[in-house]
């Protein structure tokens, strides 16, 4: 069997309600060009992994699953559904959401394919909360339309995961997947994009190509923890960007330190405070 153009990666764990939904949009998309669906399950309990066995029996050739002994956690499920791959193409899908065209993916593979600068495709999506019912229309509310976004742009924009389409460049996703902060940190698809800006272009389409479900349970940008971790994710990036997409990053990095001393000083949190000095300080040496 010949390699597969792209590979179609789905991460779900206790998806039930939503992963058939999620694997039928898929296989309706109208490809002319090899390609699989690979799908990992982190030992979902809930009656997942039978519905990945029943379309396994329906799919044998298209599908291909990876599924956990036992709960491994998103990151090291999402590290063996990423790293199972050989394809030239990586298009990404949650077990919750799901696509609403049938010619998304060859629509962003046309782009790649035509345009050897473009390392990443991304798309607008529509938002719906847990019981699928639509809370936007628009997930991007801007005025940008087709184009090569600018490094501000992948920064200050909601792009969702379920528009991710890239290439399969393993020296660039070496940089955050096999980084030694990898598991801590729990690196996800935003710092996907940045690294992937920093080695090449990524294009926006503006069109609704996808669904991206709410999740009640997700952290926000303001929980503290995240705001923290972001920091630290933050960093691992920097040493690759240009001097303009770093200065902007360095930016918003700020931004992160200045609400978490804001909190910790309201707080009277003495010992955090002195913790995240020495972090400053350490992120002074590295931006330099």
């Amino acid at each position: 069997m010949r390699t597969p153009l792209l590979s179609v990666c789905v991460i779900t764990y206790n998806h039930a309600s939503f992963i058939r939904q999620a694997i039928d949009s898929v296989l309706m998309q109208e490809l002319d060009f090899t390609w699989e669906i690979i799908i990992a399950d982190d030992c979902s309990t809930d009656g997942t992994r039978e519905i990945l066995l029943e379309y396994k029996a329906k799919y044998p050739d298209l599908i291909k699953l990876i599924l956990q002994g036992e709960n491994v956690g998103p990151s090291r499920n999402w590290y063996d559904l990423i790293y199972s791959t050989n394809s030239k193409y990586i298009a990404y899908l949650e077990g919750d959401d799901y696509w609403i065209d049938n010619k998304k993916l060859k629509t962003q593979y046309e782009h790649l394919e035509n345009q050897p600068n473009i390392n990443m495709c991304l798309h607008n999506a529509k938002l719906v909360n847990i019981k699928g019912d639509v809370i936007q229309d628009n997930i991007i509310n801007s005025t940008i339309s087709m184009k090569i976004l600018d490094f501000n742009e992948i920064m200050n924009l909601p792009f969702p995961s379920s528009s991710i389409f890239f290439r399969n460049q393993r020296c660039v996703l070496d940089i955050l997947f096999k980084s030694k902060d990898y598991y801590r940190l729990r690196l996800g698809d935003l710092e996907l994009k940045y690294i992937f800006k920093a080695f090449g272009d990524i294009y926006y389409i503006d069109k609704h190509y996808s669904v991206y479900r709410k999740n009640a349970n997700g952290l926000s940008n303001t929980n503290i923890f995240n705001q923290y971790s972001q920091i630290e994710r933050f960093k691992i990036i920097l040493p690759f960007l240009n001097d303009k997409d770093r200065n902007s990053l360095i930016i918003k990095i700020k931004s992160h330190y200045h609400y978490l001393f804001f909190i910790f000083f309201k707080k009277k949190e003495v010992k955090k405070i002195l913790l995240l000095v020495m972090s400053y300080f350490h992120f002074a040496i590295i931006k330099k």
